[in-house]
């Protein structure tokens, strides 16, 4: 079971993302004051300062960051499976972080900005009862879930994270083969689509 809820879980979104979290605008300043991926401490720091900053729903809620192995995927969110029966407000999340993010040079704001877009889907996950989040988890395993995570990428527009999802997405590409970046184009909003965003939400 472990397996598998992990292995689904990471980084996916729940339903509706779009009017969750904190104060619109509140992530551009954040952006500016965090050090983001500079080291385990500043991620922790960034982590911590976005969790009380951006998701007050998340006040009190259980997160922690665990290192994974990665050459394609550089920060995602899960749960703790052992308290996966507890109260979705009691269970214990993680961000999961490539250790190899620290030396490849990840901007500072693009951290702050993806760190808000795993954020989002916590949120989703402590919407969700144990049953409900078992069955959005094989959903997501055989589904396409474009839709989920452009929803996710609006919610932390919508908190004024677009110049760091954009300088993360554009670091991104540089760093992953080909292939990949066609697929991450294909799930997420690209450069050009969170400048578009931008301007019709204006």
């Amino acid at each position: 079971m472990r397996g598998l809820i992990v292995g689904v879980l990471v980084g996916c979104g729940g339903p509706n993302q779009t009017d969750k979290g904190g104060d619109p605008g509140a992530c551009d300043a954040l952006m500016n004051e965090l050090p983001g991926a500079s080291d385990l401490d500043g991620l922790q720091e960034s982590l911590t300062a976005v969790q009380r900053e951006l998701f007050p729903e998340l006040d009190g809620v259980s997160l922690a960051l665990q290192p994974v192995t990665s050459t394609t995927s550089f920060f995602a969110a899960n749960l703790d499976l052992s308290t996966l029966d507890a109260a979705p407000l009691e269970r214990s999340y993680v961000v999961q972080y490539a250790e190899s993010v620290f030396e490849l040079g990840a901007p500072q704001d693009g951290v702050v900005a993806i760190l808000a877009h795993e954020l989002a889907h916590v949120v989703d996950y402590t919407e969700l009862d144990s049953e409900a989040l078992v069955e959005f988890a094989l959903w997501y395993a055989q589904g396409d879930v474009a839709v989920y995570e452009r929803q996710t990428d609006e919610t932390a527009l919508s908190l004024g994270c677009a110049t760091g999802l954009i300088a993360y997405r554009e670091w991104l590409y540089s760093v992953v083969d080909d292939n990949t970046r066609a697929e991450k184009e294909r799930l997420y909003y690209t450069p050009d689509e969170i400048r578009a965003w931008v301007i019709a939400h204006r």
